[in-house]
């Protein structure tokens, strides 16, 4: 693996190959922060963190000096309100290429404590025609010679671990997984069975307010769901040929200092 690393408003240099496959990668995602010219990735005015081209890593680091792109990624999870002794270890470091795997490592651990409290459902209202004599019947529809064919329509509730905070935390471990180790790989493989009466979801940022509008008595949820979203929202990724082709994890650093 290649590591290049560069300073906020800076361009750098890049072979033909990575500055192919960064040409392909923007005309399928041209809201990332870069763009190419005269062979040459250049990013948005103060856009700072990691991006992965194939086997190429480039670092971006702060124009502020002090500021090393894993005290960055802190800042950025600190204000995120998600604090853990995993913030930061010298096994992980952007100098070492291994920065961004942070984010799915804490995913993991966060995930893991979640599963040892439980995790919290809620009731949902369903309404549906059943030969099944439960809740309240309407008798609006009532037709006895459909009995037999269709049932009774009627209106119940029940508890569910089908949630819209449980479906955001599976789609992002399975985001997660995609950048983990063999090992890492299959604990996020044993915690997604936790997860499978939970439905697939794909993540809407309008859909922010409702997932944090969230209570349970299960203390990690809050840690849990901020990192989900971290994740959908602000990790770029493809997968092809079993492998993760590029991936982005960008921020401004004016949002930050």
């Amino acid at each position: 693996m290649q590591i290049l690393s560069t300073v906020e408003n800076e361009p750098i240099k890049l072979e033909p190959e990575y500055l192919e496959l960064a040409s392909n990668i923007l005309k399928a995602n041209s809201s990332l922060p870069f763009k190419i010219n005269n062979g040459k990735i250049v990013f948005d005015d103060y856009t700072i963190g990691s991006v992965k081209l194939g086997d190429l890593i480039i670092n971006i680091e702060s124009r502020h000096g002090v500021f090393s792109l894993n005290k960055v990624f802190e800042m950025m999870l600190y204000n995120s309100n998600i604090k853990s002794n995993l913030l930061f270890t010298d096994s992980y470091s952007y100098s070492s290429g291994s920065g961004i795997s942070i984010l799915p490592l804490l995913l993991i651990k966060s995930c893991s404590e979640l599963i040892k409290f439980g995790l919290t459902g809620g009731y949902i209202h369903s309404t549906e025609y059943s030969k099944e004599l439960k809740g309240t019947i309407d008798f609006s529809t009532f037709d006895p010679r459909l009995i037999g064919i269709n049932g009774l329509k009627v209106s119940y509730d029940s508890y569910s671990i089908d949630t819209l905070q449980n479906q955001v935390i599976k789609a992002a471990l399975n985001k997660a997984t995609l950048l983990l180790g063999r090992n890492e790989s299959i604990k996020a493989k044993e915690l997604l069975k936790h997860f499978d009466e939970v439905s697939e979801y794909i993540f809407e940022e309008k859909d922010e307010e409702s997932i944090m509008n969230f209570f349970s008595s299960n203390s990690v949820y809050k840690e849990t769901l901020r990192l989900s979203i971290i994740v959908l929202k602000d990790l770029k990724l493809n997968y092809r040929d079993n492998d993760v082709e590029w991936y982005s994890f960008l921020t401004n650093s004016n949002d930050l200092f």
